[in-house]
Protein backbone atom coordinates (compact mmCIF):
# COMPACT_ATOMS: atom_id res chain seq x y z
CA UNK A 1 0.00 0.00 0.00
CA UNK A 2 1.40 3.38 -0.98
CA UNK A 3 1.19 6.53 1.12
CA UNK A 4 -1.37 7.95 -1.31
CA UNK A 5 -3.60 4.91 -0.89
CA UNK A 6 -3.28 4.98 2.90
CA UNK A 7 -4.08 8.69 3.20
CA UNK A 8 -6.95 8.32 0.73
CA UNK A 9 -8.49 5.58 2.89
CA UNK A 10 -8.13 7.69 6.05
CA UNK A 11 -9.74 10.68 4.35
CA UNK A 12 -12.49 8.38 3.05
CA UNK A 13 -13.30 7.28 6.60
CA UNK A 14 -13.57 10.86 7.85
CA UNK A 15 -15.03 12.59 4.78
CA UNK A 16 -18.68 11.99 5.78
CA UNK A 17 -18.18 14.28 8.77
CA UNK A 18 -16.92 17.08 6.53
CA UNK A 19 -19.63 16.38 4.01
CA UNK A 20 -22.28 16.62 6.73
CA UNK A 21 -21.17 20.20 7.41
CA UNK A 22 -21.82 21.15 3.78
CA UNK A 23 -25.06 19.19 3.34
CA UNK A 24 -28.42 20.85 3.89
CA UNK A 25 -31.42 18.92 5.23
CA UNK A 26 -33.76 20.14 2.50
CA UNK A 27 -31.57 18.92 -0.37
CA UNK A 28 -32.72 15.88 -2.34
CA UNK A 29 -30.79 12.65 -1.94
CA UNK A 30 -29.61 12.93 -5.57
CA UNK A 31 -28.10 16.36 -4.90
CA UNK A 32 -26.50 15.09 -1.69
CA UNK A 33 -24.93 12.17 -3.59
CA UNK A 34 -23.54 14.50 -6.26
CA UNK A 35 -22.10 16.88 -3.66
CA UNK A 36 -20.53 13.95 -1.84
CA UNK A 37 -18.92 12.70 -5.07
CA UNK A 38 -17.57 16.18 -5.86
CA UNK A 39 -16.11 16.54 -2.36
CA UNK A 40 -14.52 13.08 -2.66
CA UNK A 41 -12.98 14.10 -5.99
CA UNK A 42 -11.64 17.35 -4.52
CA UNK A 43 -10.13 15.41 -1.61
CA UNK A 44 -8.52 12.95 -4.04
CA UNK A 45 -7.21 15.84 -6.13
CA UNK A 46 -5.61 17.48 -3.09
CA UNK A 47 -4.12 14.19 -1.89
CA UNK A 48 -2.72 13.35 -5.31
CA UNK A 49 -1.27 16.84 -5.70
CA UNK A 50 0.40 16.79 -2.27
CA UNK A 51 1.99 13.43 -3.09
CA UNK A 52 3.43 14.95 -6.29
CA UNK A 53 1.49 12.59 -8.55
CA UNK A 54 -0.66 15.08 -10.41
CA UNK A 55 0.55 15.22 -13.98
CA UNK A 56 -0.43 13.64 -17.28
CA UNK A 57 1.37 10.38 -16.52
CA UNK A 58 -0.33 9.90 -13.18
CA UNK A 59 -4.04 10.36 -13.89
CA UNK A 60 -4.43 6.73 -12.90
CA UNK A 61 -3.22 7.74 -9.43
CA UNK A 62 -5.93 10.41 -9.25
CA UNK A 63 -8.64 7.97 -10.28
CA UNK A 64 -7.40 5.37 -7.78
CA UNK A 65 -7.30 7.98 -4.99
CA UNK A 66 -10.86 9.04 -5.87
CA UNK A 67 -12.14 5.47 -5.62
CA UNK A 68 -10.27 4.88 -2.35
CA UNK A 69 -11.77 8.06 -0.88
CA UNK A 70 -15.29 7.68 -2.32
CA UNK A 71 -16.11 4.03 -1.60
CA UNK A 72 -15.07 3.98 2.10
CA UNK A 73 -16.73 7.33 2.66
CA UNK A 74 -20.06 5.97 1.38
CA UNK A 75 -19.66 2.77 3.37
CA UNK A 76 -18.81 4.52 6.63
CA UNK A 77 -21.58 7.08 6.14
CA UNK A 78 -24.25 4.45 5.53
CA UNK A 79 -22.86 1.88 7.96
CA UNK A 80 -21.59 3.99 10.85
CA UNK A 81 -22.00 7.79 10.81
CA UNK A 82 -25.67 7.87 9.74
CA UNK A 83 -27.03 4.99 11.90
CA UNK A 84 -25.27 6.38 14.98
CA UNK A 85 -26.81 9.79 14.32
CA UNK A 86 -23.49 11.65 14.13
CA UNK A 87 -23.73 12.84 10.51
CA UNK A 88 -27.45 13.75 10.70
CA UNK A 89 -26.80 15.75 13.88
CA UNK A 90 -24.03 17.70 12.16
CA UNK A 91 -26.28 18.19 9.12
CA UNK A 92 -29.12 19.49 11.30
CA UNK A 93 -26.82 21.86 13.19
CA UNK A 94 -25.34 23.37 10.02
CA UNK A 95 -28.47 23.53 7.84
CA UNK A 96 -29.62 27.02 6.92
CA UNK A 97 -33.19 25.83 6.35
CA UNK A 98 -34.53 24.08 9.44
CA UNK A 99 -37.47 22.38 7.67
CA UNK A 100 -37.99 18.65 7.38
CA UNK A 101 -35.70 16.78 4.92
CA UNK A 102 -37.00 15.95 1.46
CA UNK A 103 -35.57 12.41 1.28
Amino acid sequence: MTDLQFYSAVVGLLLPLGTAIVMQRHWSSNLKAMVHAVLAFIAALVLTYTEGNLDGDHLRQLFMAFLIVFVPSLATYLGFWKPNGVAPTIEDATSANKTEPVA
